[in-house]
């Protein structure tokens, strides 16, 4: 995953779930979806924190896929979206000179 280029699906592979998507996970931790795995419902996840989403804190997390263990997407939050997607752009703003193509193509897909 490379927050330098735009998640693409994989093809012949199923996502229930869409690209910035809110959900909470089993872990109690929320996360916003920035990316898409190698796996059947597998996201790329921005985790968020009580003090905001750390880019170093970002990893993968399955979805109805009983077959993974570990943390795991539970369900979709829509009412958490405009606080993670906040977060996410304050912590990729902290870094302006890498991340500003990124921020204005990730409001581009969360507006589709």
């Amino acid at each position: 995953m490379s927050r330098f280029t735009e998640p693409i699906k994989p093809i012949n592979l199923a996502f229930d779930l869409n690209l910035y998507d809110a959900v909470s996970l089993s872990n109690g931790l929320d996360a916003l979806i920035t990316g898409y795995g190698i796996y059947d419902n597998q996201y790329w996840c921005e985790v968020g924190y009580p003090d905001g989403i750390h880019l170093g804190g970002a990893d993968y997390f399955s979805f109805c896929n009983p077959a993974f263990c570990g943390t795991k997407i539970v369900e979709i939050m829509p009412e958490l979206k405009a606080r993670l997607m906040a977060q996410y752009v304050a912590a990729l703003g902290q870094y302006p000179d890498l991340y500003a193509e990124h921020i204005a193509d990730m409001k581009k897909g969360a507006s589709k």
